[in-house]
């Protein structure tokens, strides 16, 4: 019957007998019983889906999948409950459970040779794609629940472990509510309502204390490596069609880690770099590359408008400098733009930070030196600052931190270009 078949078959036994129409649910005919293992659908796929067991009976148009496992890739899971075909709609209530499920990464595409156009092309045919499965899922008449319970989700780097929900079922309409989740050891809550027409998102992350090292380094890929214990808060949500929820997402977010250590942090690192050069500081900021940095606190608030994270106010405050930034990151190009105000805690700068009172009486002031920090996110660009191009609102950032009034932080180009005040030490 087959040039080449379908499926890969293990064993297949039963007598069961099954007919009726999918969008009338009181016409489905279903009977008797079926159990399979090591059934392979199809054989075609990069990674084909193993149903390793399955068993099923049918009585009175009523089917009851007693258990069944199916495989992909490193991802297994386990699925039990029951499709009732005797009403007007088909009544599905489920279990869904497993250890590990893996979401695989796209592929990386090629640039079209044809430009943009092609490229809009191509996303207008996926949102139509999308489009076509929502109106197919509005026709079919279903209601009921499906519960889900898995230990790991993994896609990349990224983790959530572990996920526990549930999806309740309406023709044309899938409500899924996060009873108990951790991204990246971070607990979130939120769900997801979706029709053929729109789909909202709404998440809430937080978490109190939790160990930063493993966090950080989940929701940076490893590019960044800090310890310590953060705190930390989180709205974010999304509406509209599939292929434009990540455009569209909104929100806001804040964290403060304290009393751990800087071991990887590209950007920051080249910046002190750069910095230890200068006739300002002669080397007095750690190398990051070689013992890392130990550090008091760090904080950051911001807010997210589609792809990109928008830095309002970073701070972070360390035995060997003080460092404040703002500006954003294009988490679609990878790609990064900031302003940075470092203080070296040098002797004066050291004094006026552990004696707030001497500021005012000797009159001083507290160095600070801009860079810009540009390029990739794998590949970060750091320049020297003009003292013209930092915002009021950075050094009123640095003069916060440090507790003092903002006409006592005094800016110098690492290039030697000051602002022709002459700092008093």
């Amino acid at each position: 019957m087959f040039a080449r078949f379908p499926v890969a078959l293990g064993i297949l036994e039963g007598d069961f007998q099954g007919n009726g129409d999918w969008t009338h649910p009181e016409r489905v005919k279903a009977t008797g019983f079926l159990n399979a293992s090591n059934i392979r659908l199809p054989v075609s796929l990069p990674d084909p889906v193993m149903v390793e067991l399955l068993s099923l009976e049918a009585k009175d148009s009523v089917i009851t999948i007693k258990s069944a496992r199916v495989a992909s890739g490193e991802s297994r899971i386990e699925v039990s409950g029951s499709i009732d075909a005797s009403k007007e709609k088909f009544l599905i209530d489920a279990d869904i459970r497993g250890d590990t499920v893996v979401i695989p990464m796209p592929p990386a595409k090629d640039t079209p040779k044809s430009g943009a156009n092609e490229t809009k092309k191509e996303q207008e045919t996926a949102a139509s794609e999308d489009q076509r499965e929502f109106k197919i899922l509005d026709q079919i008449p279903v209601a009921g629940e499906v519960r889900v319970d898995f230990a790991h989700v993994r896609r990349g780097r990224m983790e959530i472990s572990p996920l526990i929900g549930s999806a309740s079922l309406q023709t044309g309409r899938l409500d899924l509510r996060v009873k108990r989740a951790a991204l990246c050891a971070i607990a979130l809550s939120g769900g997801l309502t979706a029709n053929p027409d729109k789909i909202e998102v709404k998440v809430t992350l937080s978490v109190r204390g939790a160990e930063l090292d493993q966090s950080i380094a989940c929701l940076t890929e490893q590019q960044i490596r800090i310890t310590g214990r953060m705190d930390m808060d989180a709205q974010l949500a999304t509406s509209g069609k599939l292929d434009t929820l990540p455009d569209r997402l909104q929100g806001t977010f804040s964290a403060v880690a304290r009393e751990g250590r800087i071991d990887k942090f590209d950007a920051l690192s080249k910046a002190f770099e750069l910095l230890n050069v200068t006739e300002a500081v002669h080397g007095n900021l750690p190398d990051l590359k070689q013992k890392g940095m130990g550090y008091k606190s760090a904080q950051v608030k911001g807010r997210i408008q589609g792809r990109k994270v928008l830095l309002d106010e970073a701070v972070l405050d360390a035995s060997t400098a003080k460092v404040v930034a703002q500006g954003w990151l294009d988490t679609a190009a990878q790609k990064i733009d900031v302003n940075v105000l470092v203080a070296p805690l040098q002797t004066a700068n050291w004094i006026l930070d552990k004696i707030p009172i001497l500021r005012r009486i000797m009159g001083g002031t507290v160095l600070a030196l801009p860079v810009h920090v540009g390029g990739t996110f794998k590949d970060p660009l750091v320049v020297p600052l003009g003292t013209k191009a930092v915002a009021s609102r950075l050094t009123d950032i640095l003069a916060n931190t440090l507790k003092l009034p903002a006409d006592l932080v005094h800016t110098l180009s690492p290039e030697g270009a000051s602002d022709g005040k002459t700092p008093k030490q």
